[in-house]
This record gives C-alpha cells, structure tokens and sequence, in this order.
C-alpha cells in the first residue's frame, strides 16, 4: 500500500470511526466529547504547568516490572522447547516464536487475571508519566509510539480504540486506507503505527499497513528525552479492551 494513501477517519474514543477526507474535525464528534474531554485543551494564562518528576522516583517500579515482562518474553520467544506452541502457529517461518508468544501471554497473564490486571496497570502508568513529559513546559521526550501487529483491520482498530481510549492519548487521524480517495479492501493481517506526537503526523495519527509477519501483540515505545527511549513486548491486543463487561 502506497505510503501517501489518505483516508482521513478522525477516531473518536466512544463512537465508530469517522470517515474526514478533508482533514477538519467534524462537528458531530466535538459534540459527542463531555465538558471535561474539552476543557483539557484549556491553557491558564496565569499558572504554569509543572515540571515532570525525575523518572527514577516515579516510573521505578513500573520500569522494572516491564523490564521483567519484556525479558520474559524474549526468553520463551526464543526457546527452542515445544510447549504449548498452538498448532496453529507451529508451523510458521518463524519456527513457532510467533506462537510461543502468545502462548507466553496465555500461561502468565491469561484473560481476566491478576496477572493481566497488574501488567495493565504498570502500561498505564508508563503512558501516564509520558503524556506528562509531552506536555510539561520542559518538553523534553514525552513522544509515545504504539506498534499493533494484529491478524486482521478490525482486531487491530480495536486495540487502537482500547489503548488510545483507556490511557486518554491524543487522538488523530486513521491514514492509509484508501488510494487517491477510493477506500480500499484491506484483508489479512495488519501493522497500524501510532504515535503521540512530535513526529511526521499531528498528534494522535496513526497509519494502517499490511503486515506479512506472524506475531501478535503491541509493541510500547516511550521516549523520556536525552537520548532515554525504551520499548516493551509484545503486549496482548486486547489488554484495554472490557473484560467480561467490567472497564479495563
């Protein structure tokens, strides 16, 4: 798919996708956003936003326990061992890794347990602590960048929906969807890249790609300036989504 594909959908967090090709913000989403969504955009003339706390005191324990995911992660991705690989997924090129990854999340933070909560709450807080950054006069690093690689469109909009709706991340446009404004058919598995802001798009656009790998999940990258960026995975796609009818 052509990188200058287009379609302009301004995803709003509690209704369907939005289709904008001319890029303005329509009228019935603004309307659909409580007082509070809206006066977030309110800047004080006469107070100043403080700085953000130094991330060893506050993101300490958080770090940690992504490290230790992530680490954990890497070691049973890469296991030579055969357990419970789903037989689906044995057989790919990636030699079961792909596999072995979601079989990690199935074994220690399966649906719906304390497990899951706990890793949820420690995404959270990163994603937190980075819109912080982003929006401290400081504004050094800050920037937050979301890689879904997810088995078809929709389990990857909704991964999008629930990561950028549960955290309160900017939200911004939905490109490559069409080819000089005709929608096209997007089948098979796919690669949505979201970030924050201070890249190449506004904040909050994100862009949906085909996606010939294997894996399943969503890769976390925070940058907390002066050249400290990290990145955590895979994270289970429906990590935000509404656990048997109760919020994530």
């Amino acid at each position: 798919m052509s990188f200058s594909s287009r379609l302009r959908i301004i995803f709003a967090i509690w209704t369907e996708f939005l289709v904008c090709r001319s890029g303005a913000l329509p009228l019935q989403s603004l309307a659909r956003r409580s007082p509070s969504d809206m006066s977030l955009h309110v800047v004080s003339s006469t107070r100043t936003a403080p700085a953000a706390p130094p991330l060893p005191l506050v993101m300490d324990g958080t770090i940690s326990f992504l490290d230790i995911y992530d680490s954990g992660m890497v070691s049973y991705v890469l296991s030579s061992s055969k357990r419970n690989v789903p037989s689906s997924t044995a057989v790919l090129s990636s030699g079961g890794a792909a596999g072995r990854s979601l079989a990690h999340i199935e074994e220690h933070y399966p649906f719906g347990s304390a497990g899951r909560g706990e890793l949820r709450g420690h995404v959270r807080a990163i994603l937190s602590y980075a819109q912080g950054l982003r929006k401290s006069r400081a504004k050094i690093g800050g920037s937050i960048t979301l890689g879904f690689c997810a088995p078809n469109l929709q389990a990857g909009l909704d991964a999008l929906k629930g990561y950028v709706g549960q955290n309160a991340l900017p939200r911004g446009l939905l490109h490559g969807m069409d080819i000089d404004g005709v929608p096209v058919d997007i089948s098979g598995a796919v690669y949505i890249r979201y970030c924050s802001g201070r890249g190449q798009w506004h904040p909050g656009d994100a862009k949906v790609d085909n996606y010939d790998g294997e894996y399943e999940g969503v890769y976390v990258n925070v940058d907390f300036g002066k050249n400290d960026k990290r990145q955590w995975g895979v994270m289970p796609l429906d990590l935000f989504v509404e656990e048997k009818g109760l919020k994530a």
